[in-house]
């Protein structure tokens, strides 16, 4: 369970740290080439892909545990 929680918060802060990295971006309004952009797109979704893969064995152990 000890390994499951701490890729479960590693997982979360993951999260956090690309939900921000987008507020920031567009809140501040800068400006991004659009090829840029596409490829900064597909490389956050993927590691919020692996984020929300990263969520599972918490959640899959912790129904178990009941």
């Amino acid at each position: 369970m000890k390994k499951n929680t701490l890729l479960a918060i590693i997982s979360i802060c993951i999260l956090v740290t690309v939900n921000l990295f987008w507020f920031i971006q567009s809140t501040a309004s800068i400006s991004i080439d659009p090829e840029v952009h596409y490829r900064l797109s597909q490389i956050i979704g993927f590691l919020e892909l692996i984020a929300y893969a990263g969520l599972l064995p918490f959640f899959v152990a912790l129904y178990k545990k009941q």
